[in-house]
């Protein structure tokens, strides 16, 4: 029985491999597959008779990456309900105070009460303005939200026909445009950061 075995796990099977009875023959075997695997989305775990040494995963991959859009989207969308439920508030709020100011007696306060009534008065109108704002900056970001949602979801509806296309992939844009194209995409994806 061998005593270290390198298993290769990608989305096509698994693969054991023997490494043999030696540590270092078995460590420079490891190196040999993890060099092999370098750009190929898959986990490769070395065992010990059964007991996982180490583990290396890739550091980026399409369904990590996929995800990480998802989670931001769905932080995006989190962050339009909160805004848009204080905002409501916030304007519930600010016709209160602005009918609570018109049944007010000033005149009847001191100096003093009546500074803190309206310093409290322009607290929550403040919060109110800087909610707004906020709000402001998600609708003009609404309409790419929601053609990003919806592209989204068309992909899901066609991700396993596309990723199994076949050789005719080959003559779709993103395997026939030019390098550069990729690289100004790149470009232009930062140069979009607030």
């Amino acid at each position: 029985m061998c005593k270290y075995i390198v298993n290769v796990s990608t989305k096509y099977g698994v693969e054991n491999i023997k490494c043999g009875d030696d540590y270092n023959l078995a460590i420079d075997k490891y190196k040999e597959i993890k060099q092999f695997y370098e750009n190929v989305p898959c986990t490769i775990k070395f065992y010990n008779q059964n007991d996982v040494q180490f583990i290396k995963t890739p550091e980026k991959d399409f369904d990590k990456l996929y995800n990480n859009l998802i989670d931001a989207m769905l932080d995006l969308a989190k962050y339009q309900v909160e805004l848009t439920k204080s905002e409501n508030k916030l304007h519930e709020v600010r016709n209160t105070l602005y009918h609570d100011l018109e049944e007010r007696d000033l005149s009847a306060m001191s100096d003093d009460e009546q500074i803190k009534y309206l310093r409290e008065m322009k607290g929550e109108l403040t919060k109110r303005r800087v909610t707004e704002s906020d709000n402001q900056k998600n609708f003009a970001f609404s309409d790419c939200f929601t053609q990003m949602y919806n592209s989204l979801c068309g992909y899901v509806g066609i991700r396993e026909e596309r990723e199994d296309l076949g050789s005719s992939r080959y003559k779709k844009s993103y395997y026939t445009e030019d390098m550069s194209t990729k690289k100004n995409r790149v470009k232009k994806l930062h140069s979009l950061k607030r």
